[in-house]
């Protein structure tokens, strides 16, 4: 990003240094906001940057937890931040992309866990200790551009199987029974409730149709935080009770754009990966993968390219439109792998794979997962399994990675000091669950990661919804050559 400008908004904290690519501004939206006390959300684009100076470590505390734990009926504050930086200097909050949360609940277990998010959030961390030129800039750009698009309308389009509407509604699900619904409004109330769980979009903003061979469901504008109504939520989506209770008191519906983004990976759940939407009780009888976006826009043409990209298709309409959303360039720093070219794989897609394809292969990463207590190439093969010891002194003391669980037991300073001891420079912590920390014991583990950084043993820390990662002071440099597994 070194010759990006990026829109800076500065509140009298001349302590804090601003690289010299950003321009500082006075009017809005910004790529970073920097203030002296809180973070300032005013005017920041999803996926910003808000930076504060470092010092109040209790306030420090209570953001991260916040943000890490992600508690029912939490702060909405907690909602707004996908994940928070710490270094000597500043702690830097990571401002969640549009369809984030949306993301979360309904690509994601409910809320609970959501692997693109982890593995997006690390992925584009260790192409980072790589120094890897970015080489899908592009590809990520037109695929978040989508947000940008002033959209007035949304047509969901789904294909059963040996469909029929006559007296009677008949379909045949996909291992071949046939089911007959006795009336159309019937059939039509049943695929509101299977499409407003699947994805968590309430029942009013539906209606169903069907034309020409497909089955569609269109989705009216988003109501406001002042209009939308409050909703229970499925008892599978517990522990978030209604809707509130996940998104947030003061957040207004989800855009027609994060509804539709969110449909088309849903559709694209299939095989061994099969989504709920294809799991309701009429949509078991959807034909896997046959669906299509329809859009209605004032702008067809202009965003023809980014449209296809994003796997949507436009129907002119000048009626009103959403208001569009633009992300920050910033959100690369932890947007899922998938947006920089591999839109269209489910959850299959990754950075490892994308450089491998591009013929920029990266090095092999040794790591060391301490909770499977195995040495393996980072994505790779094992090389072997023991005790965290006798792993690390099969390649001289120090690995790339070092991966751990605090889903019972919270970081302890033995094992802080493992982690500097055992990182070559520039070498990554990562970390899955945190559930071990709560209530009690972030406090102190917060404590003991701050000194790491303060006395250079971490150069940064990330934490994040149910995850964790830190950046061992130095510089990555690759490993030489090693001629067999005993030279590594």
């Amino acid at each position: 990003l070194a010759n990006d400008s990026l829109i800076t908004h500065v509140l009298g904290c001349a302590s804090v240094a601003v690289h010299h690519a950003l321009v500082a501004a006075d009017v809005g939206p910004y790529d970073v906001s920097v203030s002296c006390l809180d973070f300032d959300i005013q005017g920041l684009l999803p996926g910003g940057l808000g930076i504060v100076p470092r010092g109040r470590e209790n306030w420090l505390a209570s953001i991260t937890s916040m943000v890490g734990r992600r508690l029912p009926a939490g702060p909405d504050e907690a909602a707004l931040w996908k994940g928070i930086f710490v270094d000597q200097m500043a702690v830097v909050g990571l401002r969640s992309g549009v369809g984030d949360d949306h993301d979360h609940m309904v690509l994601g277990d409910y809320g609970n866990e959501y692997g693109e998010y982890r593995w997006g959030v690390f992925c584009h961390a260790i192409q980072r200790m790589l120094g890897t030129s970015w080489r899908f800039r592009s590809a990520f750009m037109n695929a978040i551009a989508v947000w940008e698009i002033p959209v007035s309308g949304l047509i969901l389009k789904m294909k059963f199987v040996k469909f029929n509407r006559g007296d009677t509604v008949v379909f045949w699900t996909r291992r071949k029974k046939r089911v007959e619904v006795k009336t159309w409004s019937a059939f039509a109330e049943k695929l509101l409730q299977d499409v407003s769980f699947a994805l968590e979009v309430h029942p009013s903003r539906l209606r169903v149709t069907e034309t020409g061979g497909w089955v569609s469901v269109a989705v009216s504008k988003a109501r406001t935080q002042f209009d939308r109504p409050d909703y229970q939520l499925h008892r599978k989506k517990r522990p978030w009770t209604n809707w509130t209770s996940y998104f947030g008191r003061d957040m207004g519906e989800h855009s027609l754009v994060t509804i539709a983004q969110a449909f088309r990976e849903k559709m694209l759940m299939v095989g061994d990966d099969l989504s709920d939407i294809y799991r309701g009780s009429v949509t078991h009888g959807l034909a896997e993968g046959k669906f299509q976006i329809d859009l209605m826009s004032p702008e067809c043409p202009k965003w023809k390219d980014i449209l296809n990209v994003n796997k949507m298709k436009c129907i002119d309409n000048d009626d009103h439109s959403e208001i569009p959303q633009r992300h920050s360039i910033l959100y690369s720093l932890g947007s899922k792998e998938k947006l920089e070219g591999k839109i269209g794989l489910a959850a299959e897609a990754s950075l490892v794979s994308m450089y491998a394809e591009s013929g920029h292969p990266w090095p092999k990463l040794v790591q060391l997962a301490l909770d499977e207590r195995r040495l393996t190439y980072f994505e790779g093969d094992q090389i072997a399994q023991g005790a965290a010891a006798s792993l690390l002194a099969k390649v001289g003391g120090k690995v790339d990675l070092i991966s751990d669980s605090w889903e019972r037991k919270c970081i302890t300073d033995e094992k802080l000091g493992f982690f500097s001891k055992g990182l070559r420079p520039g070498g990554m912590v990562i970390v899955q669950g945190l559930s071990g920390c709560f209530p009690r014991q972030w406090q102190s583990a917060i404590k003991s990661l701050t000194g790491a950084v303060d006395t250079g043993a971490l150069e940064y820390f990330f934490v994040g919804r149910n995850i964790f990662f830190a950046v061992a002071s130095g510089s990555w440099k690759p490993r030489p050559t090693a001629s067999s597994r005993s030279e590594l």
